[in-house]
């Protein structure tokens, strides 16, 4: 192991802080007339920030219903305030990994900040896992050659909460022979320090076959498409249950069921989702 070279040098930081992770990193200088500048940081990415000095803290006031769902105390506003900082850390890794653009990270709008952190704040483990394969890949050369991963940095691309958490994926994917590294059992999640991980031919496999079709749908004109029995069979739907559309890192599109986890989320768009549930869609699309 040896350390990360993907740090920020301390000549460029001039006294900046994430005010997502709290770690050094560098800004620019401010756009135009506007108080907005443009953050690198090496754990959370490229992102917009207003105010641009980002000395003004995460503005919780009360616990989000959303954090709530997720067991955190009603008068946790600490542990709260770290998570939402947390969530938007992967929020905002996840748009630079996919080189598309975030949205401005305003820390005076409340707001805006929970819906963004809500965003990142359901992913599945198994989808973390794959996350974690994917970043593997994405930092290889070459099969065979391995990848410099780093888990105090790369924790948000995986929508991992933190390094111990990233720590536990690594060592399932080597566990499960799709990764390989010398360095995986002696590894310390405290530490800023580059890891060798190779994947291994099934790891490659894995990478290969994780996507496959299963059915298709055709959209029609008022933008409804009909999700096919084989699918709902799959996810064990049933009529008036909820699905979650989700995007990977990659732009890849998944759908999952709705768990019990998502109803805070799911609060939100339930007046959206009444026109797919009518009598008339269920005699018209109810044998599909």
């Amino acid at each position: 192991m040896a350390v990360s070279k993907r740090g920020i040098h301390p000549d460029s930081i001039n006294n900046f802080t994430c005010p997502l992770c709290r770690k050094p990193c560098v800004r620019s200088s401010p756009r135009g007339n506007m108080d907005v500048v443009d953050v690198t940081c090496a754990r959370c990415g490229k992102y917009p920030l207003a105010p641009g000095d980002g000395l003004f803290p995460l503005p919780l006031s009360t616990v989000p219903k959303f954090l709530i769902g997720k067991g955190v105390p009603e008068t946790d506003l600490e542990r709260a305030t770290q998570l939402v900082g947390i969530y938007l850390s992967m929020y905002t890794r996840e748009c630079t990994e996919a080189h598309r653009a975030p949205e401005l990270i305003n820390l005076t709008v409340l707001t805006t900040l929970e819906r963004l952190a809500q965003t990142c704040a359901f992913t599945p483990m198994p989808q973390k896992s794959d996350k974690l394969l994917r970043l593997i890949k994405k930092l290889t050369r070459s099969p065979g050659s391995p990848a410099q991963l780093n888990l105090e940095l790369d924790y948000p691309a995986i929508h991992a909460v933190d390094p111990a958490e990233a720590l536990y994926y690594l060592k399932d994917l080597a566990q499960k022979g799709l990764v390989e590294s010398e360095a995986i059992e002696r590894l310390r999640h405290d530490r800023e320090d580059d890891v060798a991980v190779t994947l291994t031919p099934a790891g490659w496999g894995r990478l290969e076959s994780a996507l496959r079709p299963l059915a298709t749908s055709h959209l029609t004109s008022k933008g409804q498409a009909t999700i096919p029995v084989s699918v709902r069979t799959k996810l064990d739907l049933k009529p008036g249950e909820a699905v979650i559309f989700e995007e990977s890192d990659t732009g890849t599109v998944y759908i999952r069921k709705a768990e019990p986890v998502d109803r805070e989320f799911m609060s939100a768009l339930e007046g959206t989702l009444s026109e797919w549930n009518s009598e008339n869609d269920e005699k018209a699309y109810g044998d599909l």
